[in-house]
């Protein structure tokens, strides 16, 4: 089995207590999958974003973000000697990196991106069973994310959930239309969970998980 796991930056940066615990999960998944690239956002360091002067444009901010990013994620792989040993900066490392190694931690790769896209891109790269989307939500929720959680939906339905989804630097709450069009068109099914509830990232690769799962509408 082959994962890419789309980490929220908030997991890591708001929970900083809780990051050996993600450690292990993520050690527990490495150990029951063949390849697993963990691409990381930048959670509370947005607010780099936040400080930039206006006068720059999204391009540039959405780089700051990155940095942010792999800055994060080369926190997380810090914990694993056998990873591969830097961030991949575009798909070509990334490439080379899933090609050579059984684990992968990558940040963003270039303005207009979101992590959830770089993530799956690499899901597809490693022609992958399942993508995992880590949030601090317990799922996909009804009504923009005010309503009840639902368990079980196609990728016409999450569009039709992230019809407002901005794409300005930092933002691309719950997940940005481009990451749907690639975990579609390569039938890539996507496990939505709250990475704050203890076990929920190894129980969404085992099939034992709380949150939300999407697949093709023809499933």
């Amino acid at each position: 089995m082959n994962v890419a796991i789309a980490l929220g930056g908030s997991i890591i940066s708001e929970n900083l207590e809780n990051l050996e615990y993600l450690v292990k999960q993520l050690e527990q998944i490495s150990k029951v999958c063949e390849k697993v690239v963990v691409v990381v956002g930048a959670g509370k360091l947005k607010k780099y974003i936040e400080c930039c002067d206006e006068g720059i444009s999204n391009a540039e901010k959405d780089m700051v973000g990155i940095k942010a990013t792999r800055l994060n994620a080369s926190v997380l792989k810090s914990y694993f000697v056998d990873a591969y040993k830097s961030i991949p900066k575009n798909f070509d490392e990334a490439s080379i990196a899933v090609d050579t190694h059984d684990i992968v931690f990558m940040g963003g790769t270039e303005p207009g991106h979101s992590t959830d896209g770089v993530a799956a891109v690499c899901a597809e790269m490693i022609d992958a069973d399942l993508m995992v989307n880590v949030t601090n939500v317990n799922g996909v929720l009804e009504d923009g994310g005010k309503g009840d959680k639902i368990d079980h939906m196609d990728f016409n339905e999450l569009r039709e959930q992230i019809t407002s989804v901005s794409c300005n630097p930092g933002t691309y709450p719950l997940m940005d239309r481009t990451a749907i069009e690639i975990l579609e068109r390569s039938d890539i099914k996507l496990v939505v969970v709250d990475g704050n509830n203890p076990g929920e990232i190894i129980g969404a690769v085992k099939g034992e998980h709380s949150g939300s799962v999407i697949v093709s509408s023809e499933k």
